[in-house]
């Protein structure tokens, strides 16, 4: 992404969020800022709804939360058979 961009994303979020209306979020935004290092990644956009934010900020909750989970799961297995 460069700053400036016009950036239009589909995520599929039903396995995720189940009460969303829709398979897909869909959000049409500019880039505002743009971050990457190593390991990490950020995009700011600016021209979302009020909507659209709450649901991607608890679309990536839920979605990081199960990551976690699993994680930590794959780790007591590795631990109980060592």
């Amino acid at each position: 992404f460069r700053l400036g961009d016009q950036v239009k994303l589909h995520i599929p979020v039903t396995e995720v969020l189940p009460t969303h209306s829709g398979d897909y979020l869909k959000i049409s935004a500019k880039v505002q800022r743009v971050f990457i290092d190593g390991t990490q990644a950020g995009v700011s956009f600016e021209h979302m709804s009020d909507n659209q934010l709450l649901t991607l900020t608890k679309f990536l909750t839920e979605y990081v939360n199960e990551q976690g989970a699993r994680k930590a799961l794959a780790q007591k297995a590795r631990a109980a058979r060592s």
